[in-house]
């Protein structure tokens, strides 16, 4: 009950319409469309995961279910020493790849490595593309040792631990705190799920993860946009303070970048209490502040659609479709606490009124019900990793949409267990001369 995506999903979104009542004064009161969109996704989620309910309900549709679902064909036990021997082959690859994203964004020759590492992460992934596909081993690293914990109940407590650690260091290193919140959640389900976890191990886990959420947003310097255009600003491209007049034209000449920007701002006459106030109310609060700007504006409108990615796009180009490219970057809205998020809600919004909301999260409940069920029935591992890890994705809808978004993630999470049972084949074929027991 407690991880039914029904109750997460209303959850999460009573306690954001709470959090602005009593909280999001300084946003202004919200129109009476933003709530009534608001209302059907929440509606069309429940009635599309209720759908699915009853569909495992009856014992007829239970047959049906089982004849087209079976178990998938992978182990239910990986081998212990299969599991450390990829752990040690992943942690070699990731110390070169590390080495290598270093060199690359040349941080080790300035005063603040991980503030510019962290720009420089930023601006790769907005246009340069230099690190990208290093910064996907760190995922993998991720996602390795997540579908290994989701046969911890066959692990010993020192092959728990270590995969937690290897994987929450590869999260750590991307320096991206929403692979960190994946990790997390992903993680927490894992546990709960094969009942080595309760509820003292979760509270633990989510203490531990807002501890590292701020003390990152800390540590990069994370701070509001605007305080970026009025401190000197530490540039990590030749290693000098810019004036504020250099600072404020290249903000206001890519706004998009502006509040990721500002995790190389020179943070210094900011108390730790005033960036941890504004990272908390500019993630807990903001998004639905510019969905609720969108409505009332119409502002950022975005060229070609803002859900359809860019992927699918150049797919579609190839066919003859003429579609502008996404930008990496929502606009900042001009609200209060000034945000380039604006919750799931806002691209289907943008691109298909009413409607898209009401069809993209009816569909969205039946996916979620759908994997929570099956991941509850015995043998169905690659259901219970995959359920674990959708509930990222699910705890981002107030935040972001994280579904369609970031197709290259995906793909990297939803075929590691594939690739690790190729890898485990290929291995039992030449170590052991067929013998399965990798």
């Amino acid at each position: 009950m407690l991880f039914d995506p029904r109750v997460i999903f209303v959850s999460l979104w009573c306690i954001e319409c709470l959090g602005q009542i009593f909280f999001g004064v300084v946003f202004g009161s919200f129109a009476t469309e933003t709530w009534a969109v608001v209302a059907i996704a929440v509606i069309a989620f429940l009635s599309g995961a209720q759908l699915m309910q009853y569909g495992f309900a009856g014992h007829r549709s239970q047959e049906w279910i089982d004849q087209r679902w079976p178990v998938v064909k992978l182990p239910e036990v990986i081998s212990e020493r299969f599991k450390l021997l990829m752990i040690l082959i992943y942690s070699v690859v990731a110390l070169f790849v590390i080495q290598r994203i270093i060199e690359v964004t040349g941080i080790a020759d300035v005063a603040r490595p991980l503030e510019c590492l962290r720009l420089k992460i930023v601006k790769d992934h907005i246009a340069e593309r230099e690190i990208a596909a290093l910064m996907k081993c760190l995922i993998f690293g991720a996602a390795l040792s997540l579908y290994f914990l989701s046969d911890a109940v066959h692990s010993s407590k020192i092959t728990v631990i270590l995969l937690c650690v290897v994987g929450l260091l590869s999260a750590l290193a991307t320096t991206g705190r929403l692979l960190l919140l994946m990790f997390v959640l992903t993680l927490i389900y894992l546990m709960y799920a094969q009942k080595i976890w309760g509820y003292k191990e979760i509270f633990a886990s989510l203490v531990g993860f807002f501890f590292l959420f701020f003390l990152i947003a800390f540590v990069t310097n994370k701070a509001p946009a605007e305080e970026w255009m009025q401190e000197k600003v530490w540039s990590c491209e030749v290693g000098h303070t810019k004036n504020i007049e250099q600072a404020t034209a290249k903000a206001q000449s890519n706004p998009t970048n502006a509040i990721e920007s500002s995790a190389a701002a020179s943070s210094s006459s900011f108390s730790a209490t005033d960036r941890l106030v504004w990272n908390a109310k500019t993630y807990f609060l903001a998004s639905f502040a510019a969905f609720d700007h969108f409505v009332k504006t119409g502002q950022p409108r975005i060229e070609g659609g803002a859900f359809l990615p860019n992927a699918m796009r150049l797919v579609l180009n190839r066919l003859g479709a003429d579609l502008a490219m996404r930008p990496a970057v929502n606009p900042v809205a001009e609200i209060a606490m000034p945000t380039n998020t604006y919750t799931a809600v806002f691209p289907l919004y943008h691109d298909m009124g009413r409607v898209g909301v009401l069809a993209w999260f009816f569909f969205l409940g039946g996916l979620h019900q759908f994997l929570y069920r099956m991941s509850q029935k015995p043998g169905h591992r690659l259901f219970r990793y995959f359920y674990a890890i959708s509930l990222y994705p699910l705890c981002m809808v107030i935040f972001e949409e994280a579904y369609a978004s970031s197709p290259g993630f995906w793909t990297v999470f939803v075929l590691t267990p594939f690739a690790i049972q190729l890898i485990r084949l290929v291995l039992a074929k030449l170590v052991i001369s067929g013998k399965n027991t990798l």
